[in-house]
């Protein structure tokens, strides 16, 4: 209905339901139902854990979930210790901003980190983890599995099940960069409308039989713009091809690389860097196969600079069509 108005041109309608969709998304990430304690959200993970293991007894679901949050927090405890007193310090991955701090070039001191595992041997592991597991999960599941293979299959779900916060912010991290896409999308099927002669120079083909169904030459013309659009759009780099063709290197997306790499690794490795998109990530301290650690903090910083690159390029669009 507003889309019309001679104040709005074609780019109005893109930009502000990016804008709207990332800020919606931006107070989600923000609410306070994300914000819990290392202990609360330990029991929820060890909740997760057990509620999927099918072979403990319905009835004495709450017990055993205390008794494996008291050996998991034994574990922690105990993998702290054994940090302090080898010496050896979490490697920095990333350093994060958080509320009440100055920023220095973006980033305080305040650090996201990995977990040292190389003191963590075999015997440590038996010791402080899978012997202490077995024995809590054994009163509860005896007479319907092997304890060791319950207390396994716990195990292997405490690693699989995020924390609440993280399951959050990487949720909204990859929907911001989808809206994001869907964002690039339009603006360049308005670039290219503005430029008729796109369509007419493209060297494209079609079938006989495509171009005998069509029902009339307006149908022609969609299917062509809209599979130059396509061959346009479905990559990233082809995106920042056409948009830096067409508006200079001032649109370029690479800007962006990291955020884009980040999501990558989110979707298609489930957050385990790979040695294909570590170089991608050269701007943090990650290495291969380690782990995103991925912020509220983090995903909000994303949004910022989506909605601020978004605003630049309508500018530069708006301003190369009013020449």
């Amino acid at each position: 209905m507003w889309e019309t108005h001679s104040g709005l041109d074609a780019y109005s309608q893109p930009l502000n339901a990016l804008r709207i969709t990332l800020l919606s998304l931006d107070e989600l990430v923000s609410s306070d139902s994300g914000d819990t304690g290392e202990e609360e959200d330990l029991r929820w993970q060890v909740s997760r854990s057990v509620d999927i293991t099918a072979s403990h007894d319905a009835d004495a679901r709450h017990q055993l979930i205390e008794d494996v949050f008291i050996v998991y927090t034994n574990f922690n405890n105990a993998l702290s210790d054994l940090s302090r007193t080898s010496g050896s310090k979490p490697r920095v991955i990333e350093e994060d901003q958080v509320a009440g701090k100055e920023p220095v070039d973006g980033l305080t001191e305040v650090r996201v980190t990995t977990v040292t595992t190389e003191d963590m041997d075999d015997w440590f592991v038996d010791a402080e983890l899978r012997f202490p597991l077995i024995a809590a999960v054994t009163p509860h599941v005896a007479n319907r599995t092997d304890p060791t293979t319950a207390a396994a299959e716990i195990g292997l779900n405490m690693e699989l099940v995020p924390e609440p916060e993280r399951i959050r912010a990487e949720a909204i991290y990859i929907a911001a960069v989808a809206s994001f896409e869907v964002f690039l999308n339009r603006v360049i099927g308005v670039l290219v409308d503005e430029r008729p002669q796109l369509l007419r120079e493209s060297k494209d083909s079609f079938s006989a039989t495509r171009l005998l169904d069509a029902q009339n030459l307006k149908q022609i013309h969609a299917e062509i713009r809209n599979k130059f659009i396509s061959d346009r759009t479905n990559t990233f780099d082809k995106r920042n091809k056409f948009l830096v063709t067409q508006l200079g290197d001032e649109a370029s997306t690479s800007v962006l690389d990291d955020i884009v790499a980040v999501r990558n690794v989110l979707v298609h490795h489930a957050g385990v860097v790979t040695a294909a998109n570590v170089a991608g990530l050269a701007q943090s301290r990650y290495q291969v196969d380690d782990r995103l650690a991925i912020t509220s903090n983090t995903t909000k910083r994303a949004i910022e600079r989506l909605v601020k690159y978004a605003s630049q390029l309508v500018t530069m669009a708006r301003q190369e069509a009013g020449r």
